[in-house]
């Protein structure tokens, strides 16, 4: 699948892979953010959509929370929430939710076999049949005011809700805002959350790849000594937003030239280390941009 050329507007993606019985879940978005486990929610091997692995829930109290909240205000603009999910029981199930306590902000719920859509604890509706045991694609999205929920690609409600969506005090995967047993038992996988943009607005082919991320870019200079000839030298890049370690690569000692691969497209801080021996302070480079 090719890059994703919205992936800017992407806050979070959970490709929920990893080893059988794992708790440690990766944030594949720009700026990563941290997602705890609660009441058994692991990574499994047992089922998966994409990538061979997807988060299991054992029961109706077991879930995800992501955070920092703040990252997931949506106020008025567009946004698409989805995931593909596989349960076994679902009564009352929410596969992912913006919640504030008992108040939901806006949250994709299943009632009575149907998916259903709420915004601001006050609007929505619900259509559609999700089945059992088998994998299905879930995606609620706003576009101008109109909210609509798909089931495989296909709409199943449409309601109209254009007010500003609050700043969270929860972010769920398979849980209600309070954590008051509103899970479902089963599997879940491939989690985005996209704020700015409603990805579908009519019927759609669901995903038939795991989803991806930006189109990969480059950081790339040129290392010389100090007496100004091409050097062989270590680089090392970090994100400055984050402070994360995008990479590393040493320079060509013929031409000392050197290409580090990132995906995000803000400045970046780059570490240049001496050679061994040289009695010299690491050369640091800060606001660097990608091409």
């Amino acid at each position: 699948m090719a890059a994703d050329p919205d992936f800017d507007k992407v806050v979070l993606l959970l490709h929920a892979d990893g080893t059988n019985g794992s708790t440690t879940f990766t944030d594949s978005s720009a700026t990563p953010k941290t997602a705890i486990a609660y009441n058994g929610a692991i990574i499994s091997t047992a089922e998966s959509k994409f990538g061979g692995s997807s988060l299991y829930f054992s029961g109706l109290t077991s879930h995800l929370r992501a955070s920092p909240e703040s990252a997931f205000t949506i106020g008025t603009d567009d946004f698409t929430m989805e995931c593909w999910a596989n349960y076994s029981s679902y009564s009352g199930a929410r596969p992912l939710g913006l919640f504030n306590g008992t108040t939901g902000i806006v949250q994709m719920y299943i009632s009575s076999g149907a998916l259903g859509t709420e915004t601001r604890d006050a609007y929505g509706g619900a259509g559609g049949s999700v089945p059992l045991n088998e994998w299905v694609h879930l995606a609620v999205t706003r576009e101008s005011g109109v909210v609509r929920s798909f089931i495989n690609g296909t709409k199943v409600y449409e309601y109209t809700d254009s007010g500003s969506l609050g700043t969270p005090a929860q972010v769920n995967i398979n849980q209600y805002g309070n954590g008051g047993g509103s899970g479902g038992i089963g599997y879940i996988d491939e989690v985005r959350v996209t704020i700015g943009l409603a990805r579908y607005t009519a019927n759609f082919t669901p995903p038939t790849e795991a989803f991806t991320g930006a189109a990969a870019i480059a950081l790339s200079g040129n290392v010389k000594d100090a007496s100004g000839a091409n050097a062989a030298r270590k680089v090392r890049a970090y994100r400055e937003d984050t402070g994360i370690f995008v990479g590393e690569a040493t320079s060509d000692g013929t031409t000392g030239n050197y290409s580090i691969t990132t995906l995000y497209s803000g400045a970046h801080t780059l570490v240049f280390y001496p050679a061994a021996g040289e009695d010299l302070p690491a050369l640091i480079l800060r606001g660097v941009v990608p091409v």
